[in-house]
């Protein structure tokens, strides 16, 4: 039988500095609405690393002008 890992959340510090952002600024995108999804553990919350990728991916721009 195959075992699943299962992978290290993070911390809003933490994704605070991968995204090279203030640390108060991920509580304050989650208290509006915004940023990536995230997961509440009892009195934590967490983030899994593919939402932080797909916030970042779905942030994404082309540059207007070529």
């Amino acid at each position: 039988m195959a075992t699943k890992s299962v992978e290290r959340l993070l911390t809003s510090d933490e994704v605070a500095e991968i995204l090279g952002v203030d640390r108060r600024t991920v509580p304050q995108w989650r208290y509006r609405g915004y940023g990536p999804d995230w997961v509440k553990i009892g009195t934590h919350v967490r983030y899994r690393p593919q939402d932080v990728e797909a916030y970042i991916a779905a942030h994404v721009r082309k540059p207007s002008r070529p």
